[in-house]
């Protein structure tokens, strides 16, 4: 298995999917909202509903060739839905997907050039490994030559050269991942759709599983789109990020634009830790802010692009850890409060501290662990200038 080539469109394969050649790749895109254009899968105003629920309302993106983008949002946001009408397995009630700028509608899932790898990994528990990931070549009728040919290729892209022969069975939960993940790209597919596949493993397992995938993709070339709603995940492992809430996007850009530039206070509050602070803008110019916080500290802050603010518009603050920090000798330029406790988390430790009036905050510690102020005492937290961005009220 290697990357893909640029053959151009051509006609159906004998597995019965299109083949497909690449295309350039044009910047991602940052807003919630993208202009149906250029790119190999579009969606275009996609929506659908179950009786008078709305389970994906009318969205528009576009997927890129050989880039991994990760669909994030919690239960229940549309994002498996949103798979699944990519996949055809569920069909839109309006909008349209095209592939290559073909309409995909009435095309059904074994003819698009598409495979999707479930979170229950669906291996066959009567055959071997060889037999699972060789099964959807020779049900297309390739040569068995060519099939041994791509099931060694995928075994050895995973690690799994040695295990051809090996139930299923006696499989471990990585290798089981391993095996599903092989089965759906020995097909070579353009796109591959992945449903939380990682969800029901371990915690080490799947960071070992996230690095493992991401060269993958590298190596395939293929064009990966990943449902998952852990966002840490969706952080290591994407080159775009789609926040979806109640069935609609919310954001979509790079990790750490999403982080550093969350559009809403939802997307500010699911993507990392970010603490919410009262404000009210005192002047902007489309670009920053300077806002009042808590009507006691006046800070410079971010604010999403295109957005206008008028003096005296209210909203608020959202700060993460690290553009936070503890002065134990009270001052006058920041927000007292008390310390709450620490929280020690490997690479970082915060602290939590009940500000007066407001909300527990964390702040990211930056001394030695030993010198962490102490439960009780009373310090100031203050806010570093133009980090924390300044949002409406979703």
């Amino acid at each position: 298995m290697s990357a893909r080539k640029s053959p151009g469109l051509n006609p159906a394969s004998p597995d019965g999917s299109v083949q497909v050649g690449d295309s350039p790749r044009p910047a991602a895109g940052d807003s919630a909202s993208e202009t149906a254009g250029d790119g190999f899968l579009v969606l275009d105003a996609v929506a659908k509903e179950f009786g008078s629920r709305a389970a994906v309302q009318p969205t528009t993106l576009t997927f890129r060739t050989g880039e991994f983008v990760t669909l994030l949002g919690p239960s229940g946001c549309g994002k498996t839905t949103l798979l699944r009408l990519i996949g055809g397995f569920e069909h839109p009630t309006s909008g349209e997907i095209t592939f290559r700028g073909r309409n995909l509608a009435g095309v059904p899932p074994e003819r698009r050039p598409f495979n999707m790898v479930f979170q229950s990994y669906a291996l066959f528990p009567h055959l071997s490994v060889y037999d699972n990931i060789a099964y959807g070549l020779r049900a297309a009728k390739l040569p068995d030559a060519e099939v041994r040919r791509r099931v060694l290729a995928a075994l050895k892209l995973v690690g799994l050269g040695g295990e051809a022969s090996a139930a299923v069975g006696q499989l471990s939960g990585g290798m089981s991942q391993r095996v599903a993940l092989v089965r759906a790209l020995v097909r070579e597919p353009d796109v591959l759709l992945l449903d939380e596949p990682l969800g029901a493993l371990d915690l080490q397992l799947r960071k070992r599983m996230q690095m493992e995938l991401r060269e993958i993709q590298r190596q395939t070339g293929a064009t990966f789109i990943y449902v998952t709603h852990d966002q840490e995940e969706a952080l290591v492992m994407s080159q775009r990020v789609v926040i979806m809430q109640g069935g609609r996007v919310v954001q979509v850009g790079a990790p750490a634009d999403v982080y550093h530039n969350p559009q809403t206070r939802f997307a500010a509050e699911f993507i990392g830790t970010a603490s919410i602070l009262p404000a009210e803008v005192v002047r902007s110019d489309g670009r920053s802010a300077e806002v009042v916080v808590a009507r006691s500290v006046t800070i410079e802050a971010r604010v999403p692009p295109g957005r206008t603010h008028s003096p005296g518009q209210a909203g608020v603050l959202a700060v993460r850890p690290e553009d936070l920090r503890i002065d134990e000798a009270p001052s006058g330029r920041g927000l007292p409060g008390v310390v709450v406790d620490g929280i020690f988390l490997g690479e970082s430790t915060h602290v939590r501290v009940a500000l007066d009036g407001l909300d527990t905050v964390r702040v990211q510690w930056t001394g030695s662990v030993s010198a962490i102020p102490r439960i009780g005492q009373r310090v100031t937290v203050e806010l570093l200038p133009a980090q924390a961005t300044f949002l409406l009220e979703d």
